[in-house]
């Protein structure tokens, strides 16, 4: 089984409408970009027109094929075709009876382009790609020896129960990813570390074996669409980041405060207790 993402292309024949295309272009995140274009074609080409324009997905032999939606240049950046509307055109060819619709030479179809969602290289089609970053927290417990409660001939040894803790603050990466068609090998990935340096969309940099894969979640659903029922998942990943790496642990000083971030060895080499995976199967960074 493959997948094969082609480009769009229209072959039906069509003519521009006076007046067409209008642009709304918002830059940056101040509005939403929306480009509408009036078109016309035969009435029976209408059905293929429209499907040209805003993609399908077929599949043959076990291979998906994804024809991509029609794409649309602006200053702002490239819109893809969204939805379709159609107008009847001309005079009417067929005779209406109680049991069918009137049959119109010709017919007016109204593209509208927007700002599309990720193209998702990894998995297949167009998908939609949210990430969040919030705080996540784990707690180190301070050795109790030589640590007491007061001070001079009154002061009382720690208990082992009394062992004070430190609250470490992390960031927790989260992923999620909607309409996909493809599953990666989630497993895989479960409790391992990134091997090589991986970057968010909002621009944060994070070094390799700084992100421990901690979870995932997917659902699955099926739509249907022009040419059939297809198969997606949503998918949440989520990612705990520790800025001196997964293989460094907290070193409490012994009857102080502060705590030291340090590899644990073997009396020779350092010992790797997380392992490092190539994420690159996992994480896509979408254009």
């Amino acid at each position: 089984m493959a997948l094969f993402i082609i480009p769009s292309a229209v072959a039906v024949d069509f003519e521009e409408l006076d007046g067409s295309p209008t642009e709304v272009i918002y830059a940056g995140k101040t509005g939403t970009s929306v480009v509408t274009r009036k078109l016309r074609c035969k009435a029976t080409d209408r059905g293929r027109l429209i499907i040209e324009f805003l993609g399908w997905t077929e599949y043959s032999g076990g291979n998906t094929i994804i024809h991509r939606p029609h794409s649309y240049w602006t200053p702002a950046g490239y819109l893809i075709a969204f939805s379709a509307d159609t107008e009847p055109r001309g005079r009417i060819t067929g005779s209406l009876g109680d049991d069918r619709f009137a049959d119109y030479e010709l017919s007016q179809v109204i593209i509208k382009y927007g700002e599309h969602p990720i193209t998702d290289v990894l998995y297949g089609g167009l998908v939609k790609w949210r990430e969040t970053l919030t705080s996540a927290s784990e707690f180190t417990t301070f050795p109790h020896e030589n640590l007491y409660w007061g001070t001079g001939g009154g002061k009382v040894p720690l208990d082992v129960l009394d062992a004070p803790t430190h609250l470490t603050v992390m960031l927790e990466w989260i992923i999620e990813v909607s309409d996909v068609l493809t599953l990666p090998v989630i497993p895989n990935y479960l409790g391992k570390i990134n091997s090589n340096i991986e970057y968010s969309r909002s621009g944060f940099t994070f070094a390799a074996g700084t992100l421990l894969c901690s979870g995932a979640e997917t659902v699955q659903h099926t739509e249907l669409g022009l040419v059939g029922y297809t198969t997606k998942y949503d998918m949440t990943l989520r990612f705990l980041y520790r800025p001196l790496g997964w293989n460094y642990f907290p070193r409490p000083s012994e009857g102080g405060t502060t705590v030291n971030w340090e590899r644990i060895t073997d009396g020779t080499n350092n010992k790797n207790f997380y392992v490092a995976v190539d994420f690159s199967g996992l994480i896509f960074l979408p254009s």
